[in-house]
């Protein structure tokens, strides 16, 4: 697996990507933006070759055995090596045992307790505390954001173009509040 070529499980904020997706456009340049509002949950997962029928079951498995999340987001945080203005879901948890989850099914050489789970906001080469102030101004009163998400998505990045390759819904009989 290399940098140009390898898969992400990501959980889509459908309702934060219309919310957000002018502020994304101005603020984050980099191939992430052609991606809806995320949460990565794993990557890189594995290599676009290495994606078959049964690690696609597999993965299908998983998400219906876990019920959807209910994320709420409110503080601002930062990368500042990595220069990333992002959202905190409030309460990670259980995005974290979801990551366990997938994480037993294929080691990907992926580091959890280094992980934080973040929605990008802005990304380089901007000014974090240009972006934030524009944030601020234009959405913090938007804040606490909660919402429900209904799947997990499985994109493939070859040569630099991100594809969607699958789509995983989540059991939906009982959602798992994701506040704090």
């Amino acid at each position: 697996m290399d940098a140009q070529n390898y898969t992400s499980l990501v959980l889509p904020m459908v309702e934060a990507d219309v919310l957000l997706r002018p502020f994304r456009n101005a603020h984050v340049l980099t191939p992430a933006v052609t991606l809806p509002a995320h949460i990565t949950l794993v990557a890189p997962f594995t290599s676009p070759e290495d994606i078959d029928s049964e690690m696609l079951a597999s993965l299908s498995a998983l998400f219906r055995s876990f019920f959807a999340p209910r994320l709420s987001f409110h503080d601002i945080g930062r990368f500042e090596k990595a220069e990333v203005l992002f959202l905190a879901p409030i309460d990670p948890a259980p995005l974290y045992e979801l990551s366990k989850r997938i994480l037993a099914l294929r080691p990907a050489g992926f580091d959890l307790d280094k992980h934080t789970f973040h929605l990008t906001l802005a990304h380089r080469p901007f000014s974090l505390d240009i972006a934030e102030q524009a944030f601020r101004q234009g959405y913090e009163s938007l804040l606490p954001f909660t919402e429900s998400i209904d799947r997990a998505e499985l994109y493939s990045k070859t040569r630099g173009q991100w594809t969607l390759t699958a789509r995983f819904p989540f059991n939906r009989e009982r959602a798992t509040n994701c506040t704090a």
